[in-house]
């Protein structure tokens, strides 16, 4: 039996989230839990860096001071350690709409940029499906390569009424590798130092002006 938690005002919600594996033995799960008091969701994050044995400390990847909701996280791992969280959030509105939201990491999950918004305008509550609280059910994001791919439930279209569309995003990502040195690396040759052999060098006194040299040196290189 599952047991499904409306976001107000209709959005179903299980709150489990979504795990994914990528590189190092490393496994990610980002999930949502109740905040404090009246806080609808926030976005947690944990990880386990020997296959599930044991995990870390849940890390709150929205940053809002406020007890606006959070809800359904997506994440994508890189093959080469870049971790990207998504989610949707209303911080930044007082109704209930609500933007996408997303933080990254560049280290496979050992540390945390910023979390920013994904979309680029805020999206209106849709209008329909009021009575069954279906949306955004299946959100699912995935990595390729060098970058995450996803998409969200978006109601902003002109004249759409609130009807829900589909959006997608894809994020790229530069992970930065130490430099391995190739081919023969330079070492440093001293240069030979030029010693005067041969002949003699007796200093003359010149009067009324500097010493001066009467004499011959072999200044080639031994």
């Amino acid at each position: 039996t599952r047991s499904f938690r409306c976001r107000t005002p209709q959005i179903r919600h299980v709150g489990w989230g979504q795990p994914a594996g990528r590189p190092n033995n490393t496994v990610h799960y980002a999930y949502a839990a109740h905040g404090a008091g009246s806080d609808e969701g926030d976005i947690y994050y944990v990880r386990s860096t020997d296959r599930g044995a044991t995990w870390s400390t849940p890390l709150e990847l929205n940053t809002d001071s406020g007890t606006r909701a959070q809800w359904m996280p997506s994440v994508g791992v890189t093959s080469a350690g870049a971790v990207f969280v998504k989610w949707y959030d209303r911080r930044d509105t007082s109704n209930n709409d609500y933007w996408i939201y997303g933080r990254s990491s560049t280290d496979n999950g050992a540390t945390w940029q910023a979390d920013m918004p994904v979309s680029d305008a805020v999206i209106p509550q849709p209008i329909v499906q009021t009575g069954n609280c279906y949306m955004g059910d299946y959100d699912y994001w995935q990595a390729d390569g060098n970058s995450v791919q996803g998409s969200w439930t978006d109601s902003r279209g002109v004249g759409s009424g609130g009807t829900q569309d589909v959006f997608h995003d894809d994020i790229p990502f530069v992970v930065a590798a130490t430099p391995t040195p190739t081919g023969i690396l330079p070492t440093n040759t001293p240069i030979s130092t030029n010693t005067p052999s041969g002949g003699t060098a007796t200093p003359t006194q010149c009067a009324g002006g500097p010493q001066i040299f009467n004499g011959s040196l072999d200044l080639t290189d031994p």
